[in-house]
């Protein structure tokens, strides 16, 4: 999920190699007269591996990439270099991911 929406991937011919990716525009200030308002567009994207192509998947890894935007035409200042907004825009921060299951299904 996004927040909006259920988010759809792939797997790659091997069996193994997934990936995904969705944007999702999220408006943050209003426009008024005079000011065009802020849309940020926040993109996320995932790639990874699973462990088997066949069998039971026990384990994957892979890295999980958000990034934001702020939307042509609009104005985002008021949200930028502010407590609880963005230290820059465009702006992207990364995850590693690893995960090992922990109890059977």
């Amino acid at each position: 999920m996004n927040g909006q929406e259920p988010i759809y991937g792939r797997i790659a011919a091997d069996g193994v190699t997934f990936a995904f990716d969705t944007r999702v525009a999220v408006p943050t200030v209003d426009p008024s007269p005079g000011y065009p308002g802020c849309v940020v567009v926040r993109t996320d994207t995932a790639s990874g591996k699973l462990d088997s192509a066949t069998g039971e998947v026990t384990q994957f890894a892979g890295l999980l990439r958000f990034g934001y935007t702020a939307q042509a035409g609009g104005d985002c200042t008021p949200v930028v270099g502010v407590e609880g907004g963005f230290s820059a825009l465009p702006c992207e921060m990364g995850y590693d991911l690893a995960a090992n299951r922990t109890e059977a299904p």
